[in-house]
């Protein structure tokens, strides 16, 4: 995910002028590596596009040097839910469903994050996901 948010990042970034500011806001299908372990992030294997999708959002400023700075927001909309092309997926409702009584009920997830941004021309003082 932080290499696919480090490229469309990039590619913004050659857009602002030296000395110019720029609004960003982008929305993609943000996707993650697929575990089979149930736990955190194994959970969010691709954003969803009927709930939102990724989106990077706000404001980044070029100096006269080329770097580059600002504070963005990130959101991963999501939608946890079996999918029964896996085996393990059916594998963990049917699981759910003995333990609950009742098929597993499908839910969104949003996860909201805002941080500081800084692209260094060198690359040495560079945050994430320039790093």
């Amino acid at each position: 995910m932080k290499a696919q948010i480090k490229a469309k990042l990039e590619k913004e970034i050659k857009k602002i002028p030296k000395g110019k500011k720029r609004k960003i806001n982008l929305k993609f299908m943000g996707t993650m590596a697929n575990g089979e372990q149930i736990i955190g992030t194994q959970y969010l294997h691709n954003s969803r596009p009927e709930v939102g999708n990724f989106v990077i959002s706000g404001k980044l400023s070029k100096d006269k040097y080329g770097n580059v700075g600002g504070k963005l927001s990130f959101v991963w909309n999501d939608i946890i839910d079996p999918n029964y092309a896996y085996p393990t997926d059916k594998m963990k409702a049917k699981l759910a469903q003995t333990l609950a009584g009742d098929l597993p009920t499908d839910y969104i997830v949003k996860v909201k994050w805002k941080t500081n941004v800084l692209k260094t021309r060198d690359g040495k003082k560079s945050s994430w996901p320039f790093r």
